[in-house]
């Protein structure tokens, strides 16, 4: 009768512990397995990141390296400028001085006769 009720109550109770339990463990097993596929994303999104940032940093190095290059061009063709200016003015000057000793030479020759 009543020992019999007890047994089934707590046989129930029982079972009833034993599926809350493994629902519970399963609901936990699933938790973790969602953590870690997001621990996993947000490694790989750091990754990216620290790539990202790696990539400008490059990009910021490059664009230094590109502007004193630049600048090194400008110079020297500033100075080839320069050279070509001084070597017009020599030419120039030659050329006088040779007309001037010319013009002795013919002076010469015109006194000699």
């Amino acid at each position: 009768g009543l020992q019999t009720k007890n047994k089934n109550l707590e046989e129930s109770l029982f079972h009833v512990e034993a599926v809350a339990c493994a629902r519970i463990e399963e609901v936990v097993a699933v938790t973790e397995k969602e953590l870690n596929s997001i621990r996993n994303e947000k490694a790989a999104m750091e990754a990216t990141v620290c790539k990202a940032k790696a990539d400008m940093a490059m990009t910021e190095q490059l664009k230094i390296s590109l502007a004193e290059h630049q600048a090194i061009e400008a110079a020297a063709r500033n100075e080839t400028k320069q050279v070509k200016e001084m070597q017009s003015m020599q030419n120039t000057s030659m050329r006088l001085m040779e007309s001037s000793l010319n013009n002795c030479r013919t002076r010469e020759l015109a006194m000699e006769k």
